[in-house]
């Protein structure tokens, strides 16, 4: 879905503004290499900024952000009572609003060594990347910039989107990847990611008889053991992102 988002050239030029304050303030940052191209996309290379409405940062005086805010709210209203039906799947909430902005040039790249994630955010980029299933990209100028959306499964086509300033794309991430390349260094782009309800678990002590004998085993099926000189294992670890 392409759309056109209504967002006046003054907003939008106070938005710019603002993130090229922010970088020139050392506000804006790099994701975790092996983040970036979950939430960038492939080969997705940028400096970003979370915006949280509770943060009280001075981008929220910007009554653009507050019109992209209430844009969000409405789309996620209208779009959580058809996709279920439509899809498969339903949109519980969605991601904080992330601004990205490119990289002037290998030399300002090299500004910006990627972190070392933390254990938190480590579950939270897993959580995320389980639970997202559309990803809204609006580009916000001032120069125009491009996405091409690379299908998961080969009976999907790859499709090439302009987006003009004011530009916003929305697809199923399930369907597509995305490779999305800025029209100029300064042109400052909005991502993020709708998501479906957490998978919740509830634990119960085990109740009834525990004793097991041979004779209540069922009868064992199946391939065969392995050829070969058995391997004692030595040990198992996974991770697995819970509390999100």
């Amino acid at each position: 879905l392409v759309a056109s988002v209504p967002l006046s050239p003054s907003q939008r030029g106070e938005l710019v503004e603002t993130a090229k304050r922010l970088d020139a303030d050392g506000v804006l940052r790099r994701l975790p290499a092996a983040f970036e191209s979950g939430y960038l996309g492939s080969n997705g290379r940028a400096k970003v900024m979370t915006i949280r409405p509770s943060s009280g940062h001075e981008t929220h005086t910007s009554t653009g952000l507050a019109d992209e805010e209430f844009l969000l709210a409405e789309l996620t209203e209208l779009l959580a009572p058809t996709l279920q039906e439509a899809l498969g799947f339903g949109v519980y909430g969605r991601t904080d609003m992330m601004l990205r902005l490119p990289f002037q040039g290998l030399r300002d790249e090299e500004r910006y060594p990627p972190p070392a994630p933390t254990t938190g955010e480590a579950d939270a980029f897993l959580a995320i990347m389980g639970r997202k299933r559309l990803c809204l990209l609006q580009c916000l100028g001032p120069g125009a910039s491009s996405a091409r959306l690379l299908p998961r499964t080969p009976e999907l086509l790859e499709r090439e989107v302009s987006l003009a300033p004011n530009t916003a794309v929305l697809f199923v991430t399930d369907w597509f990847d995305f490779d999305y390349q800025a029209g100029t260094e300064e042109t400052l782009a909005l991502q993020c990611f709708f998501l479906e309800r957490p998978m919740e678990f509830t634990f119960r002590l085990p109740e009834g008889g525990l004793e097991v004998t041979p004779e209540d085993l069922p009868i064992a099926k199946g391939p065969g053991l392995p050829a070969g000189e058995p391997v004692c294992v030595a040990g198992l670890a996974s991770r697995d992102p819970c509390g999100v």
